[in-house]
Order: structure tokens, then C-alpha cells, then sequence
């Protein structure tokens, strides 16, 4: 198999110049550059570029994918934006790292997945050109204080320990979970394609889950106060800023500030996991899901048997009424058929005899028909394959 690796930055606050486009091609010369994006593939050959140095002088998110596993996803938000105190309490080393930059905050997803392990993946290279422009919008939700993004790469990252048991060291199976952020059990369509693309379990998510309230998020209200709380020259100064290009910046800025403090995690420590107990229950949970399934699956397989088992007896009684409507057509036919010589021909003659031996039996007619039986027989006695197809269905011989 060949290898294949896809490397993505997209630019959200503002577009790159023409400039900083020249700059970026330096990088690469078969790159797809635009003001907003930088795509590239490679089937071979590699990426010369610094990804965290063009993510952090140009872009705003970054999605690279190889096709052996490898899968990363960073995304960059201005400082003023981020609760260093609160997101840092996220950090997984490796698979969920958060580094400070000049005036910004660079998140790194990278579970490794390299090292084996069966997974169920919902991305393939056909999907990726559409990842990054959806699981960007995380970067928007950390900055107005949803930290829902932060748990599922810190959760994917210690997903990883199932199957690579030397990912993290061991007394990492008694660190607490950080702080749990409502709305686990509705993740926005970012989110989830989020723990797709770092291939999250679903038994591990739905454990987590477990213990995250329902999210209440800011009303279109909540917005108007905030605004008609700035003072003038913070409005005429967000509208300039939104006039030279950077309107998706002071849109994020605006929704922290009317999102307040609310952080929507849960911060009782008594209702903290360990490490080891999630993905303790997330093996329980792995194995009672599969036992519902099974369940399931039986019941559905029984359920289509008998309705196959219906089908076979209303087909079977269709054929019989018009055996006894006409039996010696039906004997004109068989002799018919096997003359043919044909496998197909010989099935469906064999067939014609089984049934007229069945309803001879049904209604005490075996004196009758045996003779035709074995006259039959002894007919057709040098066409070994027909023969063999009345022994499979038990039709009698000359002898009993």
C-alpha cells in the first residue's frame, strides 16, 4: 500500500495578503494557496514546511492525516481569549498539548495511532477536504468558554492506552479527569467531528458522559447587554477592526463577553474519574453495548428466519395446490426436464418429484405414487446426477 499524507491550514480571522501568500509558497510548489487556505498531498514525498510555524505566523487551524494513522489537529486562538489557568488542566502528553506563542495560544490534538489497535473510522481521505472547515469552529467555542473540544482530545488522548500500552506511564492511571464540561451527551457538529477525526471511542465518550450536565448556553440577550456594555471607543474600535478583515475575531470576542464566567464544567472533586476508572468503565460499558447488540442481532436474525420460514411455507402450498390440481402434468414436466440433461433442469425436477412425494404422504397417497417412484427410477438410471439429487431429498428407491 502506498502511503498518503494530507496537510491542511485554514486562515479564519483574516485573509493572508498577497505577500504572506508568496511567503507560504516558498514551502511547498504543488500547494493549493488561497487568502484562506493552504492544501497539499503528498503520496511519496513529504512536507518540507514548520506546520506549527506556518500555523502560528498565518493560520488559524491546521488538520494534517496520514493514511498509516497519524492524525493531528491544531488550532490557534489570540491569548486574550484563553483561560491559560483552566485549559492547561487538559494537557495530555502526548495527544492534547497547549503552548503560548507571541500574543496567542496554540492547541495541539495528536493521539498517536500508529502503533496498531482496531479502530472504527468515519474519515477517509475522501472526507478530508471538508474536516478542518467543521472542526475548526472548536476554536471559536474554547474562546467563549465551551471547553467541551479541550475534554474530548485530553479523553482521546488517554483512549489511545487500550491499545498502545506504553502510551503514558503508569501512575498516570491514577491522575483525575480535568474539570467535565456540560454537554457531553450533545456535542455540537464541530465537537463530534472533532472525536471522530481523532477517533475517540464511543464507549469512553458515553462513560464521560456520564457525568456532565445538561449546557445552557448565552441568549441573543445575553449579546445585546454585552454589547451595550462596551463604552464608545470600544465599539468604534471593534468596528475597525471588523473593517480591516477581522470580524470573525471580534465576533469570538463578542460572544466571550457575553458568555461571562460560565465555564459549564463540573468542578466537585468528589465526581472526578481516574484515568483508570474511565477506561475501566468504558471496557464495561464496551461489553455490555456488545451483549445488546448480539441480543438485538439474534432477535432480528430469529425474526427474519421465520418470516423466511413464512415465505417457504406459503410458496410450498402454492405448489402443491396446483400439483393436485394437475399431477400428471406435473409428472409430463418432470420427464420434461430431466430430458434437457441440464444441472438447472435436473434442480428444478427433483424438486417437482419432492413435493409430489410430500403431498402423497400428507394425504395417504403413498401406495399410489410409490410405483411411479421407482418406474421413474429405473427410467432414468444411467443419468447419475439427476439420481443423486432425488437421494438428497430422500425420494425412495426400487427397494423400499
Amino acid at each position: 500500500m502506498s502511503t498518503y499524507q494530507y496537510y491542511e491550514f485554514l486562515a479564519v480571522d483574516r485573509p493572508l495578503t498577497a505577500e504572506e501568500q508568496a511567503e507560504v509558497r516558498k514551502t511547498s510548489t504543488r500547494a493549493k494557496i488561497s487568502a484562506t487556505g493552504f492544501v497539499n498531498e503528498y503520496h511519496y514525498g513529504d512536507f518540507s514546511g514548520d506546520p506549527r510555524r506556518l500555523l502560528s505566523r498565518y493560520y488559524d487551524a491546521h488538520l494534517y492525516f496520514a493514511n498509516w494513522g497519524s492524525r493531528q489537529v491544531m488550532v490557534k486562538l489570540p491569548s486574550r481569549l484563553v483561560d491559560m489557568k483552566l485549559c492547561e488542566q487538559y494537557f495530555a502528553d502526548p495527544g492534547c498539548s497547549i503552548s503560548r506563542g507571541k500574543g496567542t495560544v496554540v492547541f495541539d490534538f495528536s493521539p498517536g495511532f500508529e502503533d496498531g489497535g482496531e479502530w472504527e473510522d468515519v474519515w477517509d481521505e475522501g472526507d478530508l477536504g471538508v474536516a478542518l472547515t467543521v472542526i475548526a469552529r472548536v476554536r471559536n467555542e474554547i474562546a467563549t468558554g465551551d471547553l467541551r473540544g479541550l475534554y474530548l482530545a485530553w479523553l482521546a488522548a488517554y483512549g489511545r492506552w487500550e491499545v498502545d500500552e506504553a502510551a503514558f506511564p503508569p501512575e498516570d492511571e491514577d491522575r483525575l479527569e480535568p474539570p467535565v464540561p456540560a454537554g457531553l451527551g450533545r456535542l455540537t457538529g464541530p465537537q463530534r467531528a472533532l472525536a471522530d477525526f481523532l477517533r475517540l471511542d464511543r464507549d469512553l465518550l458515553a462513560v464521560a458522559a456520564g457525568n456532565s450536565p445538561e449546557r445552557t448556553g448565552s441568549t441573543g440577550q445575553d449579546a445585546e447587554e454585552a454589547i451595550r456594555s462596551l463604552s464608545e471607543s470600544d465599539k468604534d474600535n471593534l468596528l475597525a477592526r471588523v473593517a480591516a478583515g477581522e470580524g470573525e475575531a471580534v465576533r469570538m470576542e463578542l460572544a466571550r463577553l457575553a458568555a461571562g464566567e460560565r465555564s459549564g464544567a463540573v468542578s466537585d472533586p468528589d465526581r472526578l474519574r481516574t484515568v483508570g476508572e474511565l477506561l475501566d468503565a468504558a471496557a464495561e460499558h464496551r461489553e455490555q453495548r456488545l451483549k445488546r447488540e448480539r441480543f438485538i442481532a439474534a432477535a432480528e436474525a430469529d425474526a427474519h428466519a421465520a418470516e423466511e420460514a413464512k415465505r417457504a411455507r406459503i410458496e410450498r402450498d402454492r405448489r402443491f395446490r396446483a400439483l393436485a390440481r394437475d399431477p400428471e402434468a406435473a409428472w409430463e414436466r418432470v420427464g420434461q426436464l430431466v430430458e434437457v440433461g441440464r444441472s438447472g433442469e435436473y434442480d428444478e425436477a427433483a424438486q417437482i418429484v419432492e413435493d409430489l412425494w410430500t403431498l402423497a404422504q400428507r394425504d395417504g397417497h403413498q401406495d399410489a405414487v410409490l410405483p411411479r417412484l421407482v418406474e421413474l427410477r429405473a427410467r432414468y438410471a444411467r443419468r447419475p446426477a439427476f439420481q443423486r439429487r432425488l437421494d438428497e431429498r430422500a425420494i425412495p428407491t426400487a427397494g423400499e
